[in-house]
């Protein structure tokens, strides 16, 4: 298992759950086997480890989607705008994570729809071609002004790609959304093992990575 400071790689993989797993021939043609159904939660389960992502004050009001065979489900609708759910690229990766109102309106969105089609059946480099498609078709939109998420939850189960190992715990973080920001436009310097860095770099996804010292609990990271 790699250590905390040598996992920005992996991170860079599977944060917000954007996996780019390269789009080989076989990928985009469905040749890869078919992932095996993510399993599904207790919902008062999936309910309460969705809210862990943010801090209390920002998921008391939030609604809040729970993973049923076929896609998302909002089970408890909220006032605030933000929105809670736990996502999944490996069938047994758990990623908690909350948007404030424009990340739920456009990064939610998409996050889902990779859902929807792993459901499906698709193999993960075909979800991401057919994601892309749907960005650059404009079927599915990407931020317009400050999108942010909470990664703050200490029940994370973080795994080495679609078809990797387990890596279990990071970081507590956030993600701040910039599409098309590269480190270059940013003036970002990044060294290994650093408290801010980019993924996605050019992408409409492009994103901001803030690790935080504390979960939303508040116990520290150790």
């Amino acid at each position: 298992m790699h250590g905390r400071k040598d996992m920005e790689s992996t991170v860079r993989r599977v944060a917000s759950t954007t996996l780019a797993l390269g789009l080989t021939a076989g990928g985009l043609a469905g040749q890869a086997p078919a992932p095996k159904p993510a399993p599904l939660l207790p919902e008062a389960r999936e309910v309460a480890m969705a809210r862990s992502a943010a801090p209390p004050s920002v998921a008391a009001d939030a609604n809040v989607f729970v993973l049923r065979r076929g896609g998302f489900v909002r089970v408890v609708s909220g006032s605030s705008g933000v929105a809670c759910f736990v996502a999944r690229d490996n069938p047994e990766s758990l990623y908690p994570i909350c948007y404030n109102a424009e990340g739920a309106r456009t990064i939610l969105r998409i996050e889902m729809r990779k859902q929807e089609l792993r459901e499906q059946g698709w193999a993960e480099a075909r979800v991401e071609a057919e994601v892309e498609r749907a960005i650059a078709a404009g079927e599915l939109a990407t931020p317009r002004e400050q999108a942010l998420a909470w990664m703050l939850s200490p029940d994370q189960v973080i795994y080495q790609g679609a078809d990797g190992p387990r890596i279990g715990q990071w970081y507590p973080h956030m993600m701040i959304y910039m599409p098309g920001a590269t480190q270059h436009s940013l003036g970002l310097v990044e060294e290994r093992g650093a408290d801010v860095f980019l993924v996605d770099a050019g992408k409409p996804t492009a994103h901001l990575i803030v690790k935080t010292r504390a979960w939303s609990d508040g116990s520290p990271t150790g």
